[in-house]
């Protein structure tokens, strides 16, 4: 296939059909065009590519439902023929391109890791919250949030919104050195001394039949799908072995400590919900759906949530709220809060987060 896959022109006629909606492209509309390797050709005869035809903004849609390592337009430079385009045709192309980009830093594993090292290493509560409030405001680029806020909140909370992996240390253990083609006894007595995300990550980097990734590149959606096929699996290690496909060995230490519902943050899941909003706590006490929370939050109906009672105060009408109140409430999940949050006595600080920075 052609290393320059992306295109953008006015159609030529009315009848091609965006690949992403399903309507058809009227007649001199602006679109792009997508070469893609001949389905047909499964004796790869050199058939050639076809061509998979957007509307403009269709396009950067696709993008976010496509895996990783699909290619995805950067800049201008990825796109045929946008130098031939009116300005007012590239400055929106560009927004596109600058938005898309910024909204998949905000889905990324990389970036949720990151923000997990700076709740870590801060002490105080208010704090913590305050983090997470300044991440859902600002966001990686700084002009805004352009994530997925539910999947940020699940994958905040894994305690509280509990997948059941049914995976022990020791069930964990076996299937990596398997992948690994490490030891399995000298893995298991690791154990009794070292976290099992870090033993993992070690042999990972260690290991002579897989290779980390470089680059985190694995996006939350994709992870949040892969763990969800782990959850159901029969055969675990035939999911494991697609998630280290994807993973650096950083990122596959946070997978493991996801599965564990252990991000060692050390904080009380009532910090991580006053980030999205102070009444958000109580709302998710009262419906105990995530999702139905943020979406309240979002479309600012919290307050219409049968039972609760609003707090008062500057932050208490939008998401992103900088501090939090220290009056006790009693909650139902208290002992799951504990769990969700409070690392083991083993547990340190992480020391494998370089890569992450600002």
């Amino acid at each position: 296939m052609s290393e320059q896959i992306f295109f953008i022109h006015p159609a030529a006629s009315g009848r091609s059909i965006c690949r992403n909606c399903g309507q058809f492209i009227a007649k001199k509309m602006l679109r792009i065009g997508k070469n893609v390797p001949n389905p047909c050709d499964l004796e790869n005869e050199g058939w050639g590519d076809i061509t998979l035809y957007y509307h403009v903004p269709c396009m950067f849609e696709e993008f976010d439902k496509e895996k990783a390592k699909e290619r995805k337009i950067k800049s201008p430079a990825d796109v045929c023929g946008f130098d031939q385009l009116k300005q007012d045709e590239k400055e929106t192309v560009l927004k596109l391109i600058h938005d898309t980009n910024i909204k998949r830093e905000d889905n990324s594993l990389h970036q949720f890791r990151c923000l997990c090292n700076k709740i870590s290493g801060e002490d105080s509560n208010a704090g913590k919250t305050a983090l997470v409030s300044d991440y859902l405001k600002k966001g990686t680029s700084g002009s805004g949030f352009k994530g997925d806020v539910y999947l940020l909140m699940k994958f905040l909370l894994p305690g509280v919104v509990k997948t059941n992996y049914r995976l022990s240390n020791t069930d964990l253990v076996k299937y990596f050195s398997e992948i690994f083609g490490t030891s399995h006894k000298a893995m298991e007595e690791d154990l009794a001394q070292t976290e099992v995300w870090e033993i993992i990550r070690v042999c990972y980097e260690k290991s002579k039949t897989v290779t980390p990734l470089e680059e985190s590149m694995v996006s939350l959606r994709e992870m949040d799908g892969l763990l969800t096929g782990l959850s159901t699996a029969t055969q675990p290690i035939r999911i494991l072995k697609k998630i280290i496909k994807r993973c650096t060995s950083n990122d596959l230490m946070m997978v493991v400590r996801l599965i564990k519902h252990d991000l060692g943050i050390n904080s009380k899941a009532k910090y991580i919900f006053d980030g999205l909003d102070p009444n958000a706590y109580e709302a998710f006490q009262i419906s105990e759906d995530l999702k139905d929370v943020v979406e309240r939050v979002q479309s600012k109906t919290l307050h219409s949530l049968p039972g609760i009672k609003m707090k008062t105060g500057n932050d208490s009408e939008s998401y992103g709220a900088s501090g939090s109140s220290d009056k006790k409430t009693l909650v139902k999940r208290q002992a799951e809060d504990v769990r969700q949050t409070t690392p083991s006595k083993k547990a340190k600080p992480d020391s494998t987060t370089d890569d992450c920075k600002p």
